[in-house]
């Protein structure tokens, strides 16, 4: 996990902020026609359990990953809101921007299972239209009461 190209982390996990969290990526050059890219993913710590969360490009289609590193029935004691915006704006001021939400993927998913929030590539290029090949993953963390 702690290599450059995988997690941003290399010692203890981020604590999220009560709000939005937001990280930035950007495109190199010769990214932007590639069929499969991937960011490096940040690790988090909420409520003693631990998230990734990370976007990735697979077949051309987009996805926002949100992980916890633990059972699917944990899993549903979290929620999770997460916005893919242009990184010039708030997460709830952008324009143009996907928002998913609903309960992390547990780590016990299979591969494909993280698959589930995904947007074309279309709206990706919409969205980095005012800030230059960059995006901001923003999210938000909670415990369900």
């Amino acid at each position: 996990l702690n290599s450059s190209r995988c997690c941003r982390e290399d010692a203890a996990p981020l604590v999220p902020l009560q709000g939005w969290n937001s990280r930035n990526y950007r495109f190199d050059n010769e990214d932007a026609s590639e069929k499969d890219l991937d960011w490096p993913m940040h690790i988090y710590a909420y409520c003693s359990e631990t998230f990734a969360v990370f976007p990735v490009k697979l077949e051309g289609q987009y996805y926002a990953v949100i992980v916890m590193f633990a059972s699917e029935a944990k899993c549903s004691e979290y929620k999770f809101e997460m916005i893919i915006h242009d990184r010039n704006s708030e997460a709830l001021d952008s324009l143009v921007a996907v928002k998913f939400q609903g309960n992390p993927l547990s780590i016990d998913e299979k591969k494909a299972g993280l698959r589930l929030y995904g947007f074309y590539g279309k709206l990706m290029t919409k969205i980095m239209e005012k800030s230059s090949k960059t995006f901001s993953l923003s999210f938000k963390i909670s415990k369900i009461e």
